[in-house]
């Protein structure tokens, strides 16, 4: 991960406010067992805090846009080739972005009217051993489709996501998160 001048600022400042908070919690302590679990607890607060800060840091600066997606299904590979440009939109470098993938396949293609219709059974048929089909309904990757992108530019990204043959509409839906 990147620091930005903004991030070395905030953690700065959270140093200074931990120091001065210490220095109230710790000002009349004689007790050695005391100092040393209010130090270490500030020490913990400080890198939980900072942490926390920095990833929130991360949301507001680091920002990155996907254009021009393209996808198609390549049947001989049994997948589906997506293409696009992701673009670092923002003033800052970026370290890694991720792209998440979601592949559903539309309930509508096995929603039929046959589904309700019940078979006549007789007493024998409960004894018999049927073996229900597993069809995949939904297909999540994840994959890092820029690293290391300065401030400003664009790149593109090429992927392949396995595709199963009992799909029959796909949704496609997409995230991306960087840091």
């Amino acid at each position: 991960m990147y620091f930005t001048y903004i991030h070395i600022i905030f953690i700065i400042l959270l140093f200074i406010i931990f120091c001065l908070f210490g220095f109230l919690l710790l000002r009349g302590t004689t007790r050695l067992k005391k100092l040393i679990i209010t130090v270490s607890l500030l020490f913990a607060g400080f890198l939980a805090s900072s942490t926390i800060i920095s990833f929130i840091i991360d949301d507001y600066t680091k920002i990155a846009k996907i254009s021009e997606v393209k996808y198609q299904h390549v049947l001989l590979k049994e997948s589906i080739n997506f293409t696009g440009i992701i673009s670092n939109v923002g003033g800052f470098d970026i370290t890694s972005c991720n792209i998440n993938i979601r592949i559903t396949n539309s309930p509508s293609a096995a929603l039929t009217p046959d589904l309700f219709k019940q078979e006549d059974r007789s007493f024998l048929d409960f004894f018999k051993i049927k073996k229900k089909e597993f069809k995949i309904s939904t297909i999540n990757e994840n994959f890092t489709i820029g690293e290391r992108l300065k401030a400003k530019s664009a790149r593109p990204f090429s992927l392949y996501i396995r595709y199963p043959t009992t799909f029959k509409d796909p949704k496609v839906n997409y995230t991306l998160t960087c840091h």
